[in-house]
This record gives structure tokens, sequence and C-alpha cells, in this order.
């Protein structure tokens, strides 16, 4: 068998299309599953708050990643006393 990329799906084993006729379809099921579950809310990795009807959360790592500093400049810039 031939190596396959990391993140290739070349079954496409991932998509909607496999579980539902529509896309609205499909975010309507997953959202009564994920919220069967116990879920309220989405990953910011996922569909748009809208599609999937949860709110979603930030990917706050993603700041990190990119050395974004998350504190408050005003908090730093103040003169000691």
């Amino acid at each position: 068998m031939g190596r396959t990329e990391v993140g290739a799906n070349p079954e496409g084993v991932d998509r909607w299309e496999r579980f539902a006729a529509t896309r609205a379809e499909w975010a309507a099921r997953t959202r009564r599953r994920l919220l069967l579950w116990g879920f309220n809310t989405a990953g910011g990795w996922s569909l748009p708050p809208a599609e999937v009807g949860l709110p979603s959360t930030p990917i706050l790592d993603l700041g990190r990643k990119v050395q974004f500093i998350w504190t408050d400049p005003a908090v730093h810039n103040r003169p000691a006393g």
C-alpha cells in the first residue's frame, strides 16, 4: 500500500455528504446530537455559529502560537509608584 499524506482523506470519510442530503440537514442533526451529549458550544474551528446553531468558543491557543501578547499594555506602561 502506498503512503498517504498526513491530513489527506482520499475516501472522503469525514464529509457531511455521507450522512445527510444537505449541509443544513447535517448541521441540524449534528446540533441535536451535540445537545444530547451535553455540549452547549462548538469549537472555534467548527462551522460558523449560525450554521450549526450553537455559540462557539475562540481558539485561545492560536494567539500563543503566533506570539500574541495577551496582556493589557496600559498596565505595563504605568509609571512605578
